[in-house]
């Protein structure tokens, strides 16, 4: 579904305007990802509630009340989007519709339909696997919004797989927003996993506060399997 005809979208970009005029579009951006990231954060991961608390509290700080619940209502627009129609980059095609990729950085947008093909190239059968393993992972070492493991995940859906049990999805950016609008999507998606902010090619130890943990990783199965000691 293409940008200019997804209601959501037109939702989403309307009330982020709206707020924006008396912002710079970018700092807006990053407030509202972070805000949201952060409160989705502190539901599930105690070992970082302090610091999330209090890098939202920060943020929030800039906003008037009024624009602090236009802020959730971005987040609750999105939620639905993603509810609704699992099967695309919400957040990444709004980014890049706002003009807010990164040229400086190589930031370029993918479109979905390329990101969900070569998820299917890639992934091939899944559920075949997990019957082999018990279990797959998923690793982008440079996931950007997420586009391509929201495809992927969808794709292993569409064999019957269990994403929040038996798919295990790791990624990081050097980019702490689009590493953080992955993270929303993926946690709206119920996924389980870790999102890193972080230069990938540097191979340094991950300090903990970098390393955003997704719901799906709270279940019995993954506790079993020990994962939470490597995130």
């Amino acid at each position: 579904m293409s940008i200019h005809t997804n209601s959501h979208a037109k939702e989403f970009i309307k009330l982020f305007k709206e707020i924006g005029s008396k912002y710079s579009y970018s700092s807006l951006w990053y407030d509202f990802v972070l805000i949201t990231a952060c409160s989705l954060s502190v539901v599930t991961d105690s070992s970082q509630r302090v610091n999330r608390l209090t890098r939202m509290d920060e943020a929030l700080k800039r906003y008037s009340e009024d624009e602090q619940n236009q802020l959730q209502q971005l987040f609750a627009i999105t939620q639905d989007a993603l509810k609704s129609k699992p099967d695309q980059d919400f957040l990444g095609e709004i980014y890049g519709a706002l003009g807010l990729y990164q040229k400086s950085t190589s930031q370029f947008f993918t479109p979905y339909n390329v990101s969900k093909m070569m998820a299917l190239m890639i992934l091939g059968n899944p559920a075949e696997e997990i019957k082999q393993k018990g279990m797959i992972s998923i690793n982008d070492p440079c996931c950007g919004a997420g586009a391509m493991l929201i495809a992927a995940a969808n794709a292993c859906q569409e064999q019957g797989v269990d994403i929040g049990r038996d798919v295990l999805i790791v990624a990081q950016d050097i980019d702490p927003v689009v590493a953080l609008m992955c993270y929303i999507q993926l946690f709206t998606l119920e996924c389980a996993g870790f999102i890193r902010i972080g230069n990938t090619m540097k191979m340094e130890p991950m300090a903990p506060e970098n390393t955003w943990l997704l719901p799906g990783l709270f279940q019995q199965a993954w506790v079993d399997r020990g994962v939470m000691e490597v995130a």
